[in-house]
């Protein structure tokens, strides 16, 4: 394991409740990599943006047979920086599951019939990450591009959200006092779960995936302009609520 934090962390416990007899090795920041080179299974579960760098590492030290995995967020630039560096048995991989805790709050159950996104890798090494990932609890996932469809999802389905509820927790803290603010009903603590989410886990992310989630946000952005102009409409206030019904019912 390179990065024992809150993702690292768990799939360390969802191994060892796997495999009680597991011989686990861990490399943490600053640590050096070379007591990984026999590992079965390798997994960088660092930040995104400290992942290429360590690929780059990790590929003179990989033997033959050594399965390679990731947990990043974002996925094209992963895998990208895998086929430079000639990971022969490297797949990507995000399991969608996670918190705002550090390793603090890691959970071998952290993974149980969670999504978890595969893609690359040879027919062998693909198969054996389904296979280990289903082992952690999760619900692998075959994607068949390079990241560039679970990066557009991603920022449709996690990123938007995650800027959105922090941006809307900031607004609504400087509209009122905090007094008033702690008289806030469900609405406002549901909508801004996401807001407790460290930010050195978000730069990253989002900068790798800028170009995807920057025309989403704009285009809220102006969705919210023209909706403020129009608040008195009642038919434009329905048809908001109307799609947004119709939306959340067709998948969630």
């Amino acid at each position: 394991m390179v990065g024992p934090g809150l993702i690292g962390t768990s799939v360390i416990l969802a191994a060892q409740r796997a495999w009680p007899q597991v011989d686990v090795r861990v490399a943490d920041r600053g640590d050096a990599l070379e007591p990984l080179a026999s590992a079965d299974v390798v997994v960088v579960s660092t930040p995104v943006e400290a992942i290429e760098g360590i690929l780059a590492l990790l590929a003179p030290l990989a033997g033959p047979r050594t399965l390679v995995l990731d947990t990043g967020s974002t996925k094209r630039g992963v895998m990208a920086a895998a086929r430079a560096a000639g990971l022969p048995r490297f797949v990507g991989g995000h399991p969608m599951a996670g918190g705002t805790a550090g390793a603090e709050g890691a959970d071998a159950g952290l993974f149980d019939g969670r999504p978890w996104f595969l893609m690359g890798g040879s027919a062998d090494a693909a198969a054996e990450a389904r296979a280990f990932v289903t082992a952690l609890g999760a619900r692998p996932i075959a994607i068949d591009d390079q990241g560039e469809r679970h990066d557009r999802v991603m920022a449709a389905v996690s990123h938007l959200p995650q800027v959105t509820s922090s941006a809307l927790m900031v607004v609504a803290e400087r509209a009122v006092s905090a007094d008033e603010l702690a008289w806030a009903g469900a609405g406002l603590r549901d909508t801004t779960r996401l807001a407790s989410s460290r930010a050195e886990v978000w730069q990253g992310i989002l900068a790798t995936n800028t170009d995807l989630v920057a025309p989403l946000l704009k285009q809220l952005a102006a969705d919210l302009a023209a909706l403020a102009d129009s608040l008195d409409d009642p038919a434009a206030v329905g048809e908001l609520f109307d799609a947004a019904v119709r939306a959340k019912a067709s998948c969630l």
